[in-house]
Parts: structure tokens; C-alpha cells; sequence
């Protein structure tokens, strides 16, 4: 009796089925993407699946696939973005306050493609009480408090100041050129995106961080 052995072809589907996965995984991301920077510009309520489906080049019904609803798809794009602020802060979590506080509000600018900030901003302007993933993305963002309190144990943060609003102003100073651009234009003559603006910028927050310092503002 002959023994039957596995071949090229079965070796080859395996290899296919690799290939169909990653694409379909390269195909996910992009839908996602997609609808990120969409929400961002438009908000989550003016967008619809076809928009999207119709931007990447894809039927809508892959995109139900993919996601199973337009709420599916909202909340994976806030999970994708859960995912990136936590990425965020394990890479800041061993630096120094100064470090932190430089690489947060320096973020946007070295990141300019992921519309993180716009559409945390966008979803600010139709806020309900309650955000999409609120406690998972609230235990996420307690990291910059943590940051904020480890800094007031090693003397670089004055211990009087509300690690809280500290870690607030510094997401509002990452934000705020991304979000309200006009502001910056109007108040400061410079473009946000400017190598100007960008060396100002720069330069006070160093100086914010010096008179966060105990004693500083004696």
C-alpha cells in the first residue's frame, strides 16, 4: 500500500491562506484609518459606512464585514486609538518629567498622520456625558497622572499642584495647535505647523516645565 505524503499544493494553500489574512488585515486598517480621519474632519454623526467604503475603494458590505455596523466601526476606531495612546505612554513612561512633557506636546507633530487629537476634539463637540470606551480610555490617560505624581515625589513637580490639572494642561497644551489652529494664527501671527511657531512653542514649554518646579515662582 502506498503511503500518501503531503504536497506542493497543500503546502501551497497554506502559504495562500497567510497571504488572504494579511491582506484582509492590511484591508482593515485602512477602512479604519480611513474612518478616523473622516470622523475626525466631519464628525461621528455626519459620516456614513458608504463614505467610507467609497474613499478606500471598497464595497460598504465589506466594511459591515469587517466591523458588523457603523457603531462597530466607531468603536474600533476609538479602540485603534486607545491602542496608540497606550503605546504612547509606555514609550514616555521611564522619562524624566521634562522628557515627558517635551515628547506629549511634541507627539502631534511627529505623528501628523493619525488624527488622534482631532478627533478626541471632534467627539468633545457632541459630548453626551459619556465617551465611547470612557473607562478604558480613563485608565489609559491616568498614566499621565501617575507621570504628574512620580515627578512630585523626585522634586520636579511643585507637590502643592493638582496632579490632575497638571495632566490636563499638558494634554491641552498637546492639543490645542491641532485643534483650534485659527487661535494660534490670530494670536500669535505664526501657522501652527510653522518652524516659527514650532521653536516657540518649544521654548515655552521648557520654561512651563522649569515653573511647575518647587520654589519656582519665588
Amino acid at each position: 500500500m502506498s503511503t500518501q505524503r503531503a504536497t506542493p499544493r497543500s503546502k501551497d494553500g497554506n502559504s495562500d491562506d497567510r497571504v488572504h489574512r494579511e491582506r484582509g488585515r492590511l484591508r482593515r486598517e485602512e477602512i479604519l484609518l480611513e474612518a478616523a480621519n473622516q470622523f475626525s474632519r466631519r464628525g461621528l454623526d455626519t459620516v456614513s459606512v458608504e463614505d467610507v467604503a467609497k474613499a478606500v475603494g471598497c464595497n460598504k458590505s465589506l466594511v459591515y464585514y469587517y466591523f458588523g455596523s457603523k457603531d462597530g466601526l466607531r468603536d474600533a476606531v476609538m479602540k485603534k486609538l486607545l491602542d496608540i495612546t497606550q503605546e504612547i505612554w509606555s514609550e514616555l513612561r521611564s522619562q524624566t518629567f521634562a522628557h515627558w512633557v517635551r515628547d506629549t506636546t511634541e507627539w502631534p507633530r511627529n505623528h501628523s498622520n493619525i488624527p488622534w487629537l482631532r478627533l478626541t476634539a471632534r467627539e468633545g463637540l457632541s459630548d453626551t456625558g459619556r465617551a465611547v470606551l470612557e473607562e478604558e480610555r480613563a485608565r489609559a490617560l491616568g498614566e499621565s497622572t501617575r507621570v504628574v505624581v512620580r515627578a512630585q515625589g523626585s522634586g520636579e513637580v511643585d507637590s502643592e499642584l493638582d496632579p490632575e490639572l497638571v495632566a490636563l494642561l499638558i494634554l491641552f497644551l498637546t492639543m490645542g495647535p491641532v485643534t483650534i489652529p485659527q487661535l494660534v494664527r490670530m494670536i500669535t501671527g505664526d501657522s501652527p505647523d510653522s518652524v516659527r511657531f514650532h521653536e516657540r512653542y518649544s521654548a515655552f514649554i521648557d520654561t512651563l516645565v522649569q515653573r511647575l518646579a518647587p520654589g519656582s515662582a519665588t
